[in-house]
């Protein structure tokens, strides 16, 4: 499990940066992790040489529901 930061950068396309990644989430765990919090419009998670670097972005189609984020706390996934 993994330890997510999420602040939002730009309200018009809702992207949030997600931290503390676990070294084997990928973009489609990621998205069925921030689904239940909105639509999912893509995520991202950052690489090096093909690695991932610990922390990614989600970016929502709709403006997340906030109230459940913020009820949730740090998400935790593969023990992060």
């Amino acid at each position: 499990f993994f330890f997510a930061f999420l602040c939002s950068f730009a309200m018009p396309e809702h992207k949030y940066f997600v931290g503390g990644l676990h070294p084997d989430v990928d973009r489609e765990e990621m998205f069925e992790i921030f689904e239940p919090y909105g639509k999912v419009a893509s995520t991202q998670v950052m690489t090096r040489d093909g690695r991932s670097r610990g922390f990614g972005f989600v970016i929502f189609s709709e403006l997340p529901r906030a109230d459940l984020l913020a009820s949730s706390g740090n998400l935790t996934v593969r023990g992060r």
